[in-house]
């Protein structure tokens, strides 16, 4: 049971019950306070780490609210006062963006590979993060999975003319079998059509970015032959192949600095979250560049309507990925600020289908 003072700024509230918590004992971790985060209809519980002064929240569900669902980081200020938290939409549609969050429930299954993702494939952590973004930049989404859940849109079965409603569709990270063995040829379809014919827009967002190079029988957006790979019109960034361990690394992930356009309204370079990305070598314009060269993020322009924007890097991360999470180490300058707001270029652009600065 959590008894739940005022004070914390929140409202006082109580609950007696139990659920699955992120750890049985949480060293350092308190309850601070308690609200419905993500519209669902039952509080979600707000923990402070009393050593390090993180603040996360832990979202429930379930048909008394007492089913743990996921967790996520909440930015914060000095003074401890949550900010914001982002709430899921209902599926309400159609707003003028559709976020594929994959699945509102975890993966169970026996690939390896796909663990600590949704049971879609894609990672709740990243999608969070682009949340954040699209909240920020005060934009109409809507949330789809592969399977309805937690209230969302339905992408297996949603029909042609309601896809085809919204002007950009976003693929977040995970992982990209985990994401598109989940989707039947006939979805497959439905999102080229989309993209290609209709004039609605594509971010894919490092796995995403995969999920759009993939070739058939998978989604193949670019139309680019094989890599010498064997298995994707991508590559990974070379810096994969040299921390890549199935051991102790089978997931590498790095601090990478970008280079800019000299026009480029936030600089020249630019530090960014990598987790195991890809470099987009022989697809469309280039917006940015890893340190071998090879692009980072792209963009192109399909059909008469359509636009495709990729990014192989985390740009939408929140320092906790740094800091908390993998234990990388954050230079300052430039600010995480200016990732932010690179990120919300690039969902802007696909909107808007509008070029930032090219090489």
């Amino acid at each position: 049971m959590y008894y739940l003072s005022a004070g914390s700024g929140f409202s006082s509230f109580s609950i007696s019950g139990t659920g699955t918590m992120l750890d049985d004992n949480p060293t350092n971790w308190v309850v601070i306070g308690a609200m419905d985060a993500d519209g669902n209809g039952h509080p979600d519980l707000f923990f402070k780490n009393n050593s390090s002064g993180e603040v996360t929240v832990n979202y429930y569900g379930g048909s008394n609210g007492l089913t743990w669902l996921s967790w996520d980081d909440v930015e914060q200020v000095q003074t401890q006062k949550i900010l914001f938290v982002t709430a899921r939409p209902k599926a309400t549609g159609p707003n003028s963006v559709l976020l594929y969050i994959g699945s509102t429930l975890p993966y169970t299954g026996d690939e390896t590979r796909c663990d600590g993702l949704t049971a879609g494939g894609v990672s709740d952590h990243d999608y969070y993060a682009l949340e954040r973004e699209l909240d920020a930049l005060e934009l109409g989404y809507d949330t789809a999975t592969m399977d309805g859940s937690g209230g969302t849109l339905d992408l297996i079965n949603m029909t042609q003319s309601e896809l085809d409603a919204y002007k950009l569709f976003i693929v977040p990270g995970g992982d990209v079998y985990c994401i598109a063995v989940n989707w039947p040829e006939a979805t497959r379809q439905m999102v080229q059509s989309a993209v290609l014919n209709s004039g609605v827009s594509y971010l894919g967002i490092c796995a995403g970015a995969f999920v759009a190079g993939d070739s058939d029988p998978y989604l193949n957006l670019t139309g680019l032959p094989l890599s010498p790979n064997g298995w994707n019109s991508f590559d990974f960034y070379s810096l994969y192949y040299s921390l890549y361990n199935p051991n102790t690394d089978p997931e590498p992930k790095a601090i990478v600095q970008l280079s800019l356009p000299s026009t480029s309204p936030f600089g020249t370079q630019m530090n960014v979250f990598w987790f195991s990305g890809p470099q987009l070598s022989g697809f469309g314009s280039v917006l940015a560049n890893y340190p071998d060269g090879t692009p980072a993020a792209a963009e192109e322009a399909v059909s008469d309507q359509g636009f495709i924007v990729l990014s192989g890097v985390h740009s939408e991360a929140p320092a906790s990925w740094f800091y908390n999470e993998y234990g990388l180490s954050w230079t300052t300058s430039p600010p995480i600020q200016t990732d932010f707001a690179f990120a919300a270029s690039l969902i802007n652009t696909a909107l808007t289908k509008t070029t930032l600065p090219l090489f």
